[in-house]
């Protein structure tokens, strides 16, 4: 079993165990609290009659149970999986045959996600969440299998695959992770960090908030985002960092100019943006209002750390860049004689494991040693990262990765879906919109829309359903017979502008 909840949470009960360690949708919690809930979880994990490495599944709000339950099963041996709040029930089907889960803490109003699966209640409650178990006799036992590092979490990503990837992250990784990201952004008690990203993703689970915790840091959590709810969360907080996508920060912008809300003082000292592409104009405005620039932060989720900004030696970011390699980062760009750019692979302790698999727990083992592919054309100059272009047609809504692949396939069932191609285009609030393009039997656009918008529901998580239609009498074609995305992008003219 693992020592990474006492190395988590050292910097907090060294400094002070009866400081406030973290604010979120259910009070304050102090850093002793969070010790003895960590403490206290784990020791019932460990009464399960279910061996170590077993799956435990979490849904509802973010908050720091999030983080006790991560703490919790590495300390009792289990495996956490933070699953997203707005799966459907046929994202919870995937989940299942994914991970194979034996237990799942599930707060009131999320029950449904996962109620056609045979779960049992336990009539035993952790906090504001009921306990479930799956009874699985065939489930593999993982418990004896030996990996060079210790295995504790799985996120799930949906890229450009089809359907989610289970990435597996160890105890070793992750404390890695969270000490490069502090030593970058001079993280210490003083500070109070506020990151929206959601915690099913490894950015708002890890990256910020579990880098924050390490760091002996005051968190303040939100259970979602919200304008309104970020500002009253974040007043007399003192908040000196905060973390998000593109998204979050126009969002915030554009509240703060109609209301007049102006949630950080006079002691906020850096702001960081990941998962998209920088807009310019919201940053500006961002700066204006706040004082402080909107740096970059690179990385993936089988790539981390990767590249970003030290605010005191780089206080401004850099034209295009994404930043420097972090300090204990390794990065390599290999590329053809005459090419500037070319494909960026990195390397650090905070290598993921790899792909989970419930049969063997990790597919094609990946170690600190192995050089990770981030998929991305990528100039280095001078020490600055350049992302030049994306190698896959992953669409990035919002922060949140979409398949077009996956998104296809669902509108292909509809019976009067002829052909189909699902494209990003540029969004002016959230990065990019989902467009599709779709021959078939329909009336008009607007029976179209109305048609596949229903069909899609149940069936595609609400941010997956396209908010852009076409009906076309039939796709643009290359040379190879495959359908021409840029091609199918210029069909929608402005609409996306």
């Amino acid at each position: 079993m693992s020592n990474f909840a006492d190395d988590v949470l050292y910097m907090g009960l060294t400094t002070g165990p009866d400081q406030h360690a973290v604010t979120d949708v259910h009070g304050e919690w102090t850093w002793q609290q969070l010790h003895d809930h960590v403490d206290s979880f784990a020791r019932y994990l460990t009464t399960l009659d279910i061996p170590q490495r077993s799956r435990v599944v979490l849904v509802g709000p973010d908050s720091v149970w999030h983080h006790i339950a991560l703490l919790a099963c590495a300390q009792a041996g289990m495996i956490f999986v933070p699953v997203n709040s707005r799966y459907t029930p046929t994202d919870a089907d995937h989940v299942m045959r994914l991970i194979r889960p034996a237990v799942g803490m599930i707060h009131p109003g999320y029950s449904e996600i996962f109620s056609h699966t045979g779960a049992l209640s336990t009539g035993e409650q952790a906090g504001p969440f009921e306990l479930i178990r799956w009874r699985d006799d065939d489930r593999p036992d993982l418990s004896q299998i030996q990996t060079e590092r210790d295995p504790i979490l799985v996120t799930l990503t949906s890229g450009s695959t089809a359907a989610p990837k289970p990435v597996l992250y160890s105890a070793e990784g992750e404390k890695a992770v969270s000490r490069l990201h502090g030593a970058l952004w001079r993280l210490n008690s003083s500070d109070v960090l506020m990151a929206p990203p959601a915690f099913s993703w490894i950015y708002g689970l890890g990256t910020a908030n579990l880098t924050s915790i390490m760091s002996g840091s005051k968190t303040v959590m939100l259970e979602r985002f919200s304008p309104r709810l970020l500002c009253e969360r974040a007043e007399g907080s003192g908040i000196t960092v905060f973390m998000g996508v593109v998204t979050h920060f126009r969002i915030l912008v554009e509240y703060c100019e109609k209301t007049g809300a102006r949630p950080f003082g006079p002691e906020f000292r850096m702001a960081a943006s990941g998962g998209e592409r920088r807009d310019e104009v919201a940053f500006d405005k961002f700066e204006q209002m706040f004082g402080v620039p909107v740096l970059d932060l690179y990385a993936s989720s089988e790539g981390r750390p990767g590249f970003g900004y030290d605010p005191i030696t780089d206080p401004r970011p850099t034209s295009a860049s994404c930043g420097r390699v972090i300090p204990g980062v390794q990065a390599r760009v290999e590329r053809g004689e005459s090419d500037l750019a070319g494909e960026l692979f990195l390397r650090s302790d905070g290598n993921y494991m790899g792909y989970f698999d419930p049969d063997v727990l990790v597919r094609d083992e990946v170690t600190p040693q192995d050089w990770i592919p981030m998929g991305d054309r990528f100039e280095l100059t001078e020490g600055w990262g350049y992302v030049v272009g994306r190698s896959k047609e992953v669409i990035i809504r919002g922060g949140a990765n979409i398949s077009p692949v996956e998104v296809e396939s669902v509108l292909a069932e509809h019976p009067r879906v002829d052909g189909v191609a699902v494209v990003g285009l540029e969004s002016a609030t959230r990065g990019e919109d989902v467009a599709a393009a779709v021959v078939g039997d329909f009336g008009s656009p607007e029976d179209l829309q109305s048609i596949l918008e229903d069909h899609c529901r149940g069936r595609l998580a609400d941010f997956k359903i396209p908010t852009l239609w076409i009906l076309v009498d039939g796709l643009p074609r290359n040379s190879n017979d495959k359908v021409d995305k840029p091609a199918v992008k210029q069909l929608f003219g402005t609409v996306g502008a």
